[in-house]
C-alpha cells in the first residue's frame, strides 16, 4: 500500500474506528484465508497465556497487511520467501495477572539495582507502562515471569503462516490500554502523512 492509498484509507474513517475494524478486526489480514488456522493459533497463545482467546490479538502488518511504522509506512506484509527480510509479527495479550507481575518483577529488580537499562530504555519502559504494556525485552531474565512470557512467544509463532517470523509480545492490562496505544501511534501515522 502506497503512502497515497494510506491516506485516503485513513481520511475515510476516525482513529478509534481505524484501531477497531483494520487493527483489531475479527480475523487479522495474515489469517484471512484461513480461519480454522486463526482460532487455533488464538486458542493455543491463549492457553499458555492462561486468558480467554478473545484477550490475543495479532497486531501490526501482519493484521493488516501493511506497516504502520513510521519507517516503514504502507510497507506490504513480507513473508517467510518471499524476496526481501520477512516481517516480524507483534502479538498482543491482554494478561493483567502476567502483567501485574512483570511490573513487579521490574520494580523489584529496579529497587535493588539488578535492572540493567539505558537511559533510552527506561525513558520507553515509563511510557510503555503508561500506555498499560510491559513488553518482552523489558522483563528481566531467568525469572519466572520472563520464562512464562517466552513460552507464550513460542507458541505464538508455531503455526503456519506465523512459523518463521520473529515475534514481539506486549502484555497488556486491558483492553483499553491497548486500544488507546494504537489510537496514539495513529495520531502519529497521520501526522507523518500530513
Amino acid at each position: 500500500m502506497d503512502r497515497a492509498d494510506l491516506r485516503m484509507l485513513l481520511d475515510g474513517m476516525s482513529n478509534e474506528d481505524f484501531v477497531d475494524r483494520e487493527l483489531l478486526r475479527p480475523v487479522p489480514w495474515l489469517f484471512r484465508e484461513d480461519l480454522g488456522s486463526y482460532n487455533v493459533w488464538r486458542g493455543e497463545l491463549a492457553a499458555q497465556a492462561r486468558v480467554a482467546p478473545d484477550a490475543v490479538f495479532l497486531v501490526g502488518s501482519g493484521a493488516t497487511g501493511y506497516s504502520l511504522s513510521p519507517l516503514k509506512l504502507g510497507r506490504d506484509f513480507q513473508p517467510i520467501g518471499g524476496g526481501g527480510p520477512p516481517s516480524d509479527l507483534d502479538l498482543a495479550i491482554i494478561a493483567p495477572d502476567v502483567f501485574i507481575l512483570a511490573w513487579e518483577t521490574i520494580v523489584q529488580f529496579d529497587r535493588t539495582r539488578r535492572l540493567r537499562f539505558s537511559v533510552e530504555d527506561r525513558a520507553r519502559l515509563h511510557q510503555d507502562i503508561y500506555f498499560g504494556f510491559v513488553a518482552t525485552r523489558v522483563i528481566p531474565r531467568d525469572t519466572d515471569v520472563a520464562r512464562h512470557v517466552h513460552q507464550i512467544r513460542i507458541v505464538g509463532t508455531r503455526l503456519v503462516p506465523l512459523r518463521g517470523h520473529a515475534a514481539n509480545l506486549r502484555i497488556y492490562r486491558r483492553l483499553e490500554d491497548l486500544r488507546a496505544y494504537h489510537i496514539a501511534s495513529l495520531r502519529a501515522v497521520r501526522r507523518e502523512l500530513a
